[in-house]
């Protein structure tokens, strides 16, 4: 199965992507879902060129903007208030959603349950803070793959709107 965002946004949708590890830069498609990123992460690096973005490209009058951010949930701790500030700005300043898909660990000799989820995850963090917000919602992935990652935000805009969903 493969996304069609026509299917949701109809005609005029532009894709933009951002990759980041402790500095974020834009990418193309191809480079968001081939590239591997090493070294600290701040997640707020990738809020901030958003939401710069945003503000420079997209007026919130003429365009119906969503945020997709896919993670593995690792972040400086020190940065997390941040982050979360930056994703209640995007939403207070007209952003229709933001989804976030937890990418869980998975270890090739072994059926992994786990969510890869700690006390310090940056998951927890957008569901302690941001999971009674109607236009944000959530997701894991096990076993991530390119087209599970464009299937993660179908799911993403299929369910219904009663809060942080996982």
């Amino acid at each position: 199965m493969k996304y069609d965002d026509k299917k949701h946004f109809g005609q005029g949708v532009e894709r933009r992507f951002i990759v980041h590890t402790d500095g974020a830069q834009e990418a193309t498609e191809e480079e968001f879902y081939t590239t591997g990123q090493s070294g600290g992460t701040k997640i707020s690096s990738g809020f901030k060129l958003a939401k710069e973005m945003i503000e420079k490209d997209y007026p919130k009058d003429e365009w119906n903007i969503y945020v997709f951010y896919q993670g593995d949930g690792d972040n400086y701790q020190s940065d997390n208030d941040t982050s979360i500030k930056l994703m209640q700005d995007l939403l207070d300043q007209g952003v229709n959603m933001i989804g976030y898909t937890h990418l869980a660990p998975y270890y090739e000799d072994s059926p992994s349950t786990s969510d890869g989820l700690s006390g310090w995850n940056f998951f927890g963090e957008v569901k302690k803070h941001l999971g009674d917000r109607q236009n944000v919602r959530t997701s894991i992935l096990h076993r991530p793959e390119v087209d599970e990652y464009k299937q993660s935000i179908q799911r993403l805009l299929e369910e219904p709107t009663n809060g942080a969903k996982q």
